[in-house]
């Protein structure tokens, strides 16, 4: 299977399985403010980046190269909305949220969010089709302005798995 296809297999898998009322976790996540610490299972994750490209010839404007982080969507259980509520309700920025978790392999990759705070935050329940148990969950968006990728080496793309590490500060537009 190609790089592409295990990527889709992945997300397909990580959704499917927060729809159920007890998802496995895929992490956990520590998030760090002033008013102390907030640790949760998460059984599913979503994050990204977009980079504005010009590709003509006036391709070296201001917002050539920039890039923008997309917010990072975490489903956790329901019983962790009220200590999310409660952070989010003061309003306070997080100094950072670390998400580890562990690939197929074994293998461990951590994100570290910087400067991080609570855009939104739900509580999400709903009957599937099938008569089966109710989906329950806390669904939370968070805004960041820098993060960091560290892998203790994967091999679950059937690559080599030599450890990695990088990240980007959105603020600066510059490397970590």
């Amino acid at each position: 299977m190609n790089r592409l296809g295990i990527l889709v297999a992945a997300a397909c898998g990580l959704a499917l399985s927060a729809s159920s009322a007890y998802a496995r976790p895929v992490g956990t996540m520590l998030c760090t403010g002033s008013s102390g610490q907030l640790r949760f299972n998460v059984s599913y994750f979503n994050f990204g980046f977009q980079n504005t490209l010009n590709t003509g010839s006036q391709s070296s404007g201001a917002g050539a190269g920039k890039v923008t982080f997309q917010p990072l969507e975490v489903h956790a259980s329901l019983s962790t909305f009220s200590s999310l509520m409660a952070q989010a309700a003061n309003g306070t920025a997080l100094q950072s949220c670390l998400l580890d978790t562990t690939l197929g392999d074994g293998s461990q990759a951590e994100f570290e969010f910087k400067l991080v705070a609570i855009a939104s935050l739900s509580a999400v329940a709903s009957m599937p089709a099938q008569a089966n148990e109710p989906a329950r969950y806390t669904d939370v968006n968070f805004e960041y302005g820098a993060v960091e990728v560290r892998s203790s080496g994967s091999a679950d793309d059937g690559g080599t798995g030599a450890p990695t590490s990088g990240g980007w500060n959105q603020v600066t537009n510059q490397n970590q």
